[in-house]
């Protein structure tokens, strides 16, 4: 009888209608934002939804051109063309007339907010940064920083967040927070899930071979990502005779670069850890390997652990962002640069390992952490209500 109905917070019910929503992100790139995005459009194919960017291009634009996301590009190259996005959005507004648009990452948040309110448009926010610092940040985002903090108060709707920690950061960056709202992050558990362990394929996992405990971490080359600090681990763990591989996937995380070649060979570690390089497929990487490791410095909503643990595969990780509330207790959760910390949360993994029995129970209390509590579904659901309550309001 409900059916085509939708219930909102104040437990009232609605005629649920397709809503237009206008996503304004900076770019579509390999980051934690683009990627969420990516799987919030392709999973809700309730409503409609079209993608701006204000510069780039990428293999991610053309699958979702293909999927039947229609995506445009601003091309705008240089922060002197702001007022120009700012009138590019507007005309996008006028053509697409979207009930709700939705904004991603700081400067997509500026421009798309004041083209957004000057059409009679609501407009929401999207946080999900861990570093907010002067200093730490580059001069021109931390103006637009400072400029949306100042701006918070009043342009937004509401301000959405991935997790408590992205929000007390703001917070003391000066962004009012009073309206905001915490929807964790969403991962697709179909296509992350354990996988039967094949035998090795001649060449495709070089060094990867008998018994020998795989340990993996799937990060860029970042400051933040603190693979220094993981190399260093990785050296005691050599030194207390303990066999392992460490595959390091990512950008950069290859031999051609030159910083993190000297790292690892000063830690006397090039038979230990193999670079894969950049990879498309990371649930196979995540199926392969057996303990997950992230040493990051600083991190909003680490999305590598949910889909390390979707994969049954147990972390250890640095306390950094949400880490700690997405592994739970399934792995270990360790201070940040604090490499003998590290080492020895690492070395308590292998040790649960031989335990065979109590070890697949933890890889299955993983997964089931994830499915129960950071599901695609749960995410999509929450941007639905949020979607739905804000076009409803504008409508009365």
């Amino acid at each position: 009888m409900l059916a085509g109905l939708y219930r909102f917070s104040n437990g009232s019910w609605r005629i649920r209608s397709v809503i237009k929503i206008l996503h304004v992100i900076t770019g579509l790139g390999q980051g934690g934002a683009e990627g969420v995005l990516r799987r919030l459009v392709l999973a809700d194919r309730t409503n409609r939804h079209l993608i701006v960017f204000l510069a780039g291009w990428g293999q991610a634009n053309e699958e979702l051109h293909q999927r039947g996301i229609p995506v445009i590009p601003l091309g705008l190259s240089r922060g002197s063309e702001a007022l120009l996005g700012v009138f590019r959005i507007r005309q996008v507004i006028a053509v697409f007339r979207p009930q709700v648009v939705q904004t991603w990452m700081y400067h997509a948040d500026l421009l798309g907010a004041l083209a957004a309110r000057t059409s009679g448009t609501p407009v929401l926010w999207n946080l999900r940064n861990a570093v907010v610092e002067a200093g730490k940040t580059g001069w021109r985002t931390w103006l637009v920083v400072r400029i949306n903090g100042l701006l918070s108060r009043f342009l937004p709707e509401l301000i959405l967040a991935n997790g408590y920690s992205p929000l007390d950061i703001h917070r003391r960056a000066g962004f009012c927070v009073d309206r905001a709202r915490v929807i964790p992050n969403g991962f697709d558990t179909r296509r992350f899930r354990p996988l039967p362990r094949v035998p090795e394929k001649s060449g495709r996992w070089p060094g990867l071979s008998g018994h020998c405990p795989v340990l993996g971490m799937i990060a860029r080359w970042d400051p933040y990502k603190d693979h220094g600090t993981l190399l260093h681990a990785l050296q005691l763990l050599k030194k207390r005779g303990q066999s392992f591989r460490c595959l390091l996937v990512g950008t950069g995380m290859a031999a051609t670069n030159a910083a993190l070649m000297r790292m690892i060979r000063q830690r006397k570690l090039l038979q230990s850890v193999l670079l894969l390089g950049p990879q498309d497929n990371t649930s196979a990487i995540f199926n392969r390997i057996d303990i997950n490791v992230l040493s990051s410095s600083s991190e909003a909503f680490p999305n590598v652990l949910g889909e390390a643990m979707a994969c049954g595969v147990p972390c250890v990780t640095t306390n950094v962002g949400e880490a700690a509330n997405i592994v739970g207790t399934t792995g270990w959760v360790v201070q940040s640069s604090d490499p003998v910390a590290l080492a020895n949360a690492i070395t308590e993994a292998l040790r649960a390992m031989r335990n065979r029995k109590a070890w697949l129970a933890r890889k299955r209390k993983a997964r089931a952490r994830i499915v129960r509590n950071y599901s695609l579904k749960t995410m999509v659901q929450a941007y639905r209500q949020v979607w739905d309550e804000v076009s409803a309001k504008a409508r009365i």
